[in-house]
């Protein structure tokens, strides 16, 4: 049965000499949330970008990019495992290697909507999730620098 959930992921440059902010934000937002949204099993993307203000601290990881997937379980799937970030692609170089991407998955546990989104049909929805504990993979798996999915 297919368990909906998302896919958390932070990334930053972390080899600015080799990699600008610009041409990672250029490939990221104009090429690779592109082709992950246009995969059978993610339904949107969404990418923010980190503020410092006098609620947060600095992180070491900028953005953050969440994809929403009917089923979680598409992460283990060939298509999946075929987007360029699980598997040696032409920005392997450029990108991946001067770049850093946590990621993390979770899984829908609860869903509240408020009353007043029924009676104003109004979106307010809250999701509280967990991590899913799918496959460990290794660097060589990915022949990437994690023992998680990136993407």
């Amino acid at each position: 049965m297919p368990v909906s959930g998302i896919m958390w992921v932070n990334s930053d440059v972390i080899k600015p000499t080799h990699l600008s902010r610009q041409d990672f934000d250029a490939w990221y937002c104009e090429e690779h949330i592109h082709s992950v949204v246009a995969k059978s099993g993610v339904r949107s993307a969404h990418r923010y970008d980190h503020i410092i203000d006098g609620l947060s601290t600095a992180r070491r990881l900028r953005f953050l990019t969440i994809y929403e997937m009917p089923d979680i379980g598409f992460m283990e799937t060939e298509e999946f495992r075929g987007l360029e970030g699980q598997s040696p692609g032409p920005n392997r170089e450029k990108i991946f290697e001067n770049a850093e991407f946590d990621t993390r998955s979770y899984e829908l546990v609860q869903v509240d909507e408020s009353e007043s989104s029924k009676n104003t049909g109004e979106s307010k929805t809250t999701s509280c999730g967990h991590v899913v504990n799918l496959k460990q993979r290794t660097s060589a798996d990915l022949a990437l620098h994690s023992d998680i999915p990136l993407i």
